[in-house]
């Protein structure tokens, strides 16, 4: 089929996926005017099957999709705006979940229907719960007694002897071609469940042989064995439903929904945790489900956070993908665009708040990922940029799709005036993120005296949300830096966009504040800006006059990186919940185990001390803090100090730590003993903020990157600069520096000889290229290969890979861990430690609500 063909009275709109059994495509049901998925067949359907499929569709249950109608060859279902069920789980979303699919099944079954087709894929999880879909294969009983209603079998839509389902999920008696009925659903739901506790298979095998062999005649692994936490109770509920005689099983969904019920209202976890997972991914998964239930606590309790008392808001996720970020509503406020998660990269998407239903405007894979989006003035086009290790330009598509046009390179940040012409961030000259205004249609080009307030070298993904216009376009808010001034911390300016002037607004936010995106506020008086203090995340107005302190609207619980307002008042933010392992690994890849989580971390800032511990900054109360973290252990301070400390970070020697301490407005160097924590030595340093650090073997001499440069600071005497660069790093042997450059057309890696002969360039290749992230000294091996986490066109992630120093050849290591990359390095034992972040993000609309 093709968009806009009709079957009856439905039009096409786009497929949605296909598999073994037809393909199902999303559409429109031209009378009633909703939108409905249409599942449609290789062949025809038989009169029986259609007096079946009408049966199956008196199925009334909140947890089932209605079907709606059956055609010659296709089935009309209820449109489910939801992801696949997918574990692991933390305990409390496995019982939710567990109960509404065995609430599902029953009444399936008191229908005298059987699924004979559940599996994890047939399953979906909305923002109301479970979607049990995809009654393809199930088969009609003839009506029984509702004491007999699980149990009574008939001959089913297919013949018997025949094996139908997925492999995966079939019970004993469906691959011995069998007669199934309701205790078949009740086997699959098991093994379901097991995948929503372990987030492995219950049955696991190299071949489909060995597949139905184990299902046949083994028992899987005991769940305690893989999740020492595991209630007694569940796993003895969960054997019931695995016992290989069905009369051994539960013998209704309705008891194992009661059950399940049961276990999680008596406690599904007592007594304290064993050592031995303290820090273990179950500690991270119940987390997340504690977070996931406080974010919408907090979203719906927002109105009794706000200043003043009269007003309150109420917020409420909205739709799309499994990760959707970076909202924009357009000029009317009807349509908001985002970032959608397709694949493993990000494209230009556009949803209806109000539905939910969205649809993917972009399709390029493989042209860096899509970063921060604009819409026209008049809401016919969106502005969008692609970045990988540095922007590769801002490019524009009509906003009811088409093609993608680029309308300038080497830029990102777009921001649409009223006159056409847009506002971008560029690097400069002297590599810094100016900000400058371009007409398209003259290709003219204007530097303003600001420059975005980002550490050297770090362009971020979320670093666009500090540059926004007015809604008049007459003015412009950005978190910089006048040009000309590196030495200055960031901070809110005011740019006239008439006479190109700026103006520092005064915020009146706590030193210890960090601004992390910034919107015009509706009436035009003020700036919104999300701000992270004290692990307090707000969303808070400036006054653009600079006269009052911003004002506390609401209080949010994940990290904001996008913020927009609406014409209507509305707040829509992306609410990012982010979750960082330690792992380690061999050099070669493949199992990578979980050693330690990180919560709270500062971004990007970590470093490998002697013995395998792993040095970071951990924001507690109101300060950031240096801590140690070995495998098996809790953080531990490593520095004894109560003066503000800040990153980065390296090893100093064998025995000492080096990094930033004091003040922001006079911050110096700062070397700890790692055994003690006590500081051994400052160095004052006045060449601008330090945003890189590295030393000699010895320790004795330490290198930085400040304002563009790289400086050497020997024990004893004056800082020598030594060349150009942005993050520094050194080699083992204390001869070179690797020294990493911000450039506009990629990021550049020299190695810097220390004995005055001239750089060397080393040429990347492969298809992977160095990210931002800044570098490390234990990354770098005797033998001429680092590890770092490597960035490609083609995906939103950073994976784990290594350079060869001398060829430049990247390459990517495998290892069965997925996640955004961040850092890695070598252990003294030649092993590999890394540090993953697992993100999940939603988008929110907060809406005012007067009292």
């Amino acid at each position: 089929m093709q968009s806009g063909e009709r079957l009856g009275p439905y039009e096409v709109v786009s497929l949605l996926g296909s598999g073994g059994m037809g393909e199902v495509w999303k559409a429109r049901d031209t009378r009633l005017d909703r939108t409905v998925a249409i599942k449609r067949s290789a062949q025809r359907f038989s009169d029986r099957f259609q007096r079946e499929a009408r049966a199956i569709a008196a199925l009334n249950h909140p947890h089932i999709c209605t079907l709606y109608d059956v055609g010659p060859d296709y089935l009309v279902m209820e449109f489910i705006d939801g992801k696949s069920l997918r574990g692991p789980l933390p305990l409390p979303a496995v019982f939710e979940f567990g109960a509404q699919i065995a609430d599902a099944l029953h009444c399936a079954h008191s229908k005298a229907v059987v699924h004979r087709d559940l599996k994890p894929a047939n399953i979906l999880v909305t923002k109301s719960g479970i979607k049990l879909l995809d009654f393809g294969l199930a088969k009609m009983a003839a009506q029984p007694s509702p004491s007999e209603a699980a149990v009574t079998i008939t001959e089913p839509l297919t013949k018997d002897h025949t094996i139908l389902g997925t492999l995966q999920y079939m019970s004993p008696e469906q691959l011995e071609a069998k007669p199934a009925d309701a205790r078949s659903d009740v086997f699959a739901f098991g093994l379901v469940l097991y995948e929503m506790i372990c987030g492995k298979h219950a049955f696991q095998a190299e071949s489909q042989a060995s597949l139905i062999a184990a299902i046949l005649k083994e028992e899987p692994a005991p769940l305690p064995s893989r999740e020492p936490l595991t209630p007694p109770a569940l796993d003895r509920l969960l054997r019931k439903c695995l016992a290989k005689d069905p009369d051994k099983r539960w013998q209704s969904a309705a008891d194992l929904r009661d059950e399940l019920e049961w276990i999680a209202q008596t406690g599904p976890v007592s007594g304290a945790a064993p050592a031995a997972v303290q820090g273990s991914r179950w500690r991270r998964r119940v987390l997340l489900g504690a977070a996931a239930v406080l974010l919408a606590v907090l979203a719906f309790a927002a109105g009794r956070l706000l200043s003043p008392p009269t007003s309150a808001w109420i917020g409420t996720p909205l739709g799309g993908p499994e990760m959707a970020m970076g909202p924009r509503i357009s000029p009317d406020g009807h349509t908001l665009a985002f970032q959608a998660m397709v694949g493993e990269n990000t494209q230009v998407a556009v949803m209806k708040p109000e539905s939910g239903n969205w649809q993917v405007l972009t399709r390029k894979s493989d042209a860096g990922w899509v970063n921060v989006i604009s819409w026209s003035r008049d809401g016919n086009k969106l502005y969008y940029d692609r970045l990988v290790d540095v922007p590769l330009g801002v490019y524009s598509v009509p906003a009811l799709g088409g093609d993608e046009r680029l309308v300038l390179e080497d830029a990102f940040a777009p921001e649409a005036l009223p006159d056409g012409s847009l506002l971008v961030a560029r690097l400069n000259e002297e590599r810094k993120l100016q900000v400058f205004r371009f007409w398209p249609d003259s290709g003219r080009l204007q530097g303003l005296p600001l420059e975005l307030g980002l550490p050297s070298g770090m362009i971020s993904v979320v670093s666009g949300c500090v540059l926004r216009a007015s809604r008049d376009g007459k003015e412009a808010f950005a978190l910089g830096r006048q040009m000309g001034h590196a030495d200055q911390a960031p901070h809110l300016y005011l740019i006239d966009l008439d006479s190109g002037g700026v103006r520092r607004v005064q915020t009146g936010l706590r030193n210890d504040s960090v601004i992390t995106a910034l919107a015009p506020s509706h009436d035009g008086s003020s700036v919104l800006a999300a701000v992270r203090s004290s692990n307090l995340l707000r969303i808070v107005a400036v006054p653009k006059s600079g006269t009052h302190a911003a004002r506390t609207l609401l209080t949010v619980t994940g990290t904001l990186a996008y913020l927009d307002t609406g014409p209507d008042g509305s707040i829509y933010a992306d609410q990012w919940l982010q979750f960082r392992i330690v792992l380690q690994f061999a050099r070669e890849g493949g199992h990578a185990r979980k050693i330690a989580s990180l919560p709270n971390v500062e971004w990007g800032h970590m470093c490998l001390l002697h013995g395998d511990r792993l040095a970071f900054f951990w924001v507690l109360g109101d300060r950031s803090r240096l801590m140690m973290i070995e495998a098996g252990k809790d953080p531990v301070p490593l520095v004894n100090t109560t003066e503000e400390v800040a990153p980065p970070v390296t090893a100093a020697g064998p025995k000492e730590v080096a990094f930033l301490i004091g003040p922001e407005s006079n911050r110096a160097i700062a070397l700890a003993s790692t055994a003690n924590g006590r500081i051994t030595r400052r160095i004052r340093f006045d060449k601008g903020p330090v945003s890189s650090l590295a030393a000699s073997p010895d320790g004795k001499t330490i290198y930085c990157a400040a304002s563009g440069a790289i400086w050497s600071i020997p024990q004893e005497g004056e800082p020598r600069r030594l060349c150009a660069g942005d993050q520094v790093a050194m080699d083992p042997a204390g001869q070179s520096l690797l020294v990493k450059l911000i450039a506009a057309s990629r990021v550049r890696l020299l190695r810097v000889p220390l004995n005055g002969a001239p750089p060397r360039e080393i040429a990347p290749a492969g298809p992977f290229r160095l990210t931002f992230h800044p570098l490390a000294s234990a990354g770098i091996a005797q033998d001429g290969r680092m590890v770092a986490p490597l960035a490609s066109l083609d995906s939103w992630f950073f994976v784990p890979g290594v350079l060869d120093l001398e060829t430049g050849k990247m390459t990517r290591i495998p290892v069965d861990q997925p996640g955004d990359y961040q850092f890695m390095g070598y252990t003294p034992g030649g092993q590999m430690v890394a540090v993953a972040t697992e993100i999940h993000q939603s988008i929110w609309r907060f809406r005012p609500e007067r009292r």
